[in-house]
C-alpha cells in the first residue's frame, strides 16, 4: 500500500500549487479509500488506469488555468506601469541584438 500511496503523492505534485492546496488532500484520501477497496490485482490495475487517465485529462487544464491567471496578472501590471514595460522591452531588445551580433562575429571567426 505504501508504494502506491507514495507514487500517488508524487503524481499530485505535478499539479500547480494552488490546485494542490485546494484539492490535494481530498484527492489523496479518495485514492487511499479506493486503493483499500481494491481486492485483486485486476481492480488495482483498473484503479491505476483511471488515476493516470484522470491525470492526463486534468493536468493540462489546470496548468493552462494557472498560466492564464499568471498572464492576466502580468498584463495588468504592465498596463499600470507602462514606462517599466517599455524599459524592459528595450533592454531585452538590446540584449538579444548584442547576443546575436557577438555570436555572428565569433561564428565567422571560428
Amino acid at each position: 500500500m505504501r508504494l502506491s500511496v507514495r507514487a500517488y503523492r508524487q503524481l499530485i505534485k505535478l499539479y500547480p500549487a494552488r490546485f494542490r492546496e485546494d484539492y490535494g488532500g481530498s484527492l489523496q484520501r479518495q485514492f487511499t479509500d479506493e486503493y483499500l477497496e481494491s481486492a485483486s490485482a485486476g481492480s488495482l490495475a483498473v484503479l491505476w488506469f483511471r488515476t493516470l487517465s484522470d491525470l492526463a485529462r486534468s493536468l493540462p487544464v489546470q496548468i493552462a488555468r494557472e498560466v492564464n491567471l499568471d498572464a492576466r496578472h502580468t498584463f495588468r501590471l504592465w498596463r499600470r506601469r507602462p514606462l517599466h514595460t517599455v524599459f524592459a522591452i528595450a533592454v531585452l531588445t538590446i540584449a538579444i541584438g548584442a547576443n546575436t551580433g557577438v555570436f555572428s562575429v565569433l561564428n565567422a571567426l571560428l
